[in-house]
């Protein structure tokens, strides 16, 4: 497996700087961070490399160990994380495997807190992502969510824009730290190969941004003649150039979770700490779930919106285009125009048809060079649609702002003009001005305004597809058969297919979340019956551990650790199930409902002092009111 897009990496005899930091070998840098050790297997388990400090983690006996239960195999590449919780020399550890290259690269960290309790806090994160109703309101759940879960001092929500540059819409951090919200960062930060392994791995972390890296023994893998392709390890080493951007932060220790929409990067939540900071691995864990649950969602919005938009614009189109058909036809006259200029949000509409110029307001004051602008870009191709943000790029001396252009065949064309504004944007460390180019990471993160002035507001892919799919049924009707196969009615007819799709499309995208909440109901309640099984047996067993082993006392804690995470994971996903149901409210038996969770959760409270009094009728959803009171005995429990 390699990183695609990065034609030369650095030679070894390259020093490393700002110029050249995109072409850095992060993915093989022959060493971790000092807070974990490592250990690789060819596929007949026997050791090949390991970090310098693996032996004081743990010894060969274990180490037999743990490839025997892990097994062996030589797949070539399987990226999915196995974890096995271990003792050794009093400490808890946690080993997490992953192959490629046809390796087992098994890492091992410290475990002091094995045990996850948060699920109810992340079932609760969980539905607040299910029921935002716009990106902005996800990123604020999940910044939350993800606090409470990491620890950190600030996390923030940090997106792309098209050219990879990253803003800050979302943050939670502490009293005491400095704020990032609204801020924007250059792309330059995040190199393409940093972006790619983000894509390709959901999480990160950097312990300590001033610790030492420990070096890999052989530094070459012996089995591949070349550095060990550590693109999928948690302890992987940090680049320095990235250390010292951290530490010119004030940031000490850091995690990020990758926010993937349609197999693409499109921004990261950002986790910074001041002080060096471990976050166990069941909490990673933890959080990339929420990641993944983001992302889905995020992706959902998106594409709800998108083809809300789509049809609704497309259904106006159709009924535009099908007016150009009647009497007034293709002339700069055209009654339609006023209601064309809608189509995309514009200052005015320009129409050059048949050498008659028509502004749509008629009282809108421009300027003439913006006349000029429009017929370039025209006649620069009559296949596509061309849009600026900035005149001037186009004619020196043009007035301010932006055009997206409409070819009309043989008649002229159509613009949509947008007048400049003032784009007051908060950026993070203000680069110096003149001098001698800085090959370190800038020093200064404080807040500061830039103005970019003369420009519009960016033209979106959407004005641009609306513009496009405009081009085409005016070249279909008035194009007098030159060059489209299909009739302007066939063309019409095809607008209204798409819009049937879109329709069905938006209804089947209504049904994901109701399809997610019966997956989750189902799994909860398969699981149930075994679970309870193992729960009740497990304090039969625990009676015969008296003269027993004491490593063999050390499993069954482990064993029943586990039971009673599944019991948790399995209340959390009936949880889940129930959110955002549409039932209707109803007379309900408080005192029925408080049975009914008492005697689900009589295993829990068997050592615990019951008493219920008299409970009132209310009117209410009994489903939700018994999820409401189960997590509230759980939690005082």
């Amino acid at each position: 497996m390699s990183l695609r897009g990065i034609d030369t990496w650095l030679r070894p005899d390259e020093s490393l700087g700002l110029n050249n930091c995109d072409r850095e070998a992060i993915h093989v840098p022959g060493s971790i961070q000092p807070h974990g050790a490592l250990a690789v297997f060819d596929s007949q388990g026997t050791l090949v490399q390991q970090s310098e400090n693996l032996s004081e983690w743990v010894d060969s006996e274990l180490l037999a160990a743990i490839e025997e239960e892990l097994g062996n195999g030589a797949e070539d590449f399987d990226a999915r994380r196995e974890s096995m919780p271990l003792e050794y020399d009093g400490r808890r550890l946690v080993a997490i495997s992953h192959r490629l290259d046809g390796l087992r690269i098994v890492e091992f960290e410290r475990d002091e807190n094995n045990r996850f309790d948060s699920v109810s806090s992340l079932v609760q994160v969980f539905a607040e992502l299910s029921s935002a109703k716009t990106p902005v309101d996800v990123f604020s759940h999940a910044v939350d969510g993800i606090a409470e879960l990491s620890g950190c001092d600030r996390v923030m929500a940090y997106i792309f824009d098209a050219d990879g540059n990253g803003s800050v819409i979302a943050e939670s951090r502490t009293a005491d730290v400095q704020s990032f919200m609204g801020l924007r960062f250059p792309g330059t930060d995040i190199p393409k190969q940093a972006r790619r392994l983000y894509a390709l791995d959901w999480t990160r972390q950097v312990v300590d941004a001033d610790a030492k890296p420990v070096p890999l023994t052989p530094s070459e893998n012996p089995l591949l003649g070349r550095p060990l392709n550590m693109a999928f390890c948690q302890l992987r080493s940090v680049s320095p150039i990235h250390l010292e951007y951290l530490r010119n932060m004030g940031v000490a220790a850091s995690f990020s979770i990758s926010v993937i929409v349609e197999g693409e990067l499109v921004g990261l939540i950002a986790c910074h700490h001041s002080e060096p900071k471990t976050i166990p691995f069941a909490r990673r864990q933890a959080c990339e779930l929420l990641g993944r649950h983001l992302s889905q969602r995020v992706e959902y919005l998106n594409a709800v919106v998108e083809r809300e938009t789509k049809t609704r614009r497309i259904g106006t189109q159709v009924e535009l285009l099908s007016r150009l058909t009647g009497t007034e036809g293709l002339t700069a006259q055209n009654s339609a125009w006023s209601e064309i200029r809608g189509f995309v949000e514009a200052s005015a509409l320009l129409v050059f048809l048949n050498n008659e110029r028509v502004v749509v307001p008629s009282d809108f004051s421009l300027e003439e060079s913006v006349w000029g602008v429009g017929q370039t870009l025209a006649e620069s191709s009559s296949e596509l649609c061309h849009s600026v943000t900035d005149m001037k790029t186009v004619h020196d001396g043009a007035a301010e702002g932006g055009l997206l252009v409409v070819p009309v065949v043989g008649a002229g064309w159509l613009g949509w003009y947008r007048e400049p504004v003032d784009l007051m944007v908060l950026g993070a460390g203000k680069p110096e001005a003149g001098g001698e180019k800085d090959l370190s990471p800038r020093k200064s993160f404080d807040a500061y305004r830039e103005v970019m002035r003369g420009l519009c507001e960016s033209w979106s892919i959407e004005d641009v597809n609306v513009a496009e799919i405009l081009r085409r049924g005016l070249r279909a009707r008035f194009s007098a058969g030159e060059v489209e196969a299909d009739s302007f009615e066939q063309v019409l007819g095809h607008m209204r297919e798409y819009v049937s799709l879109l329709e069905d499309t938006n209804r089947n995208l209504s049904s994901v979340n109701e399809d997610l909440r019966q997956f989750a109901y189902a799994a909860s309640h398969d699981f149930k019956a075994p679970l309870r099984t193992i729960r009740s047996f497990l304090p039969l067993i625990q009676r015969d551990l008296d003269e027993a082993p004491e490593r063999t006392r050390s499993w069954f804690e482990y064993v029943n650790t586990a039971a009673e995470s599944l019991h948790r994971l399995q209340n959390g996903l009936w949880a889940f199930s129930r959110v955002n149901r549409d039932t209707d409210f109803t007379t309900a038996d408080l005192g029925e409902i408080v049975k009914r969770v008492l005697g689900s959760l009589a295993a829990d409270l068997r050592d615990a002092k019951t008493t219920v009094g008299a409970m009132p009728q209310v009117h209410g959803v009994p489903e939700q009111l018994e999820t409401v009171l189960r997590n509230l005995v759980e939690n005082a429990s």
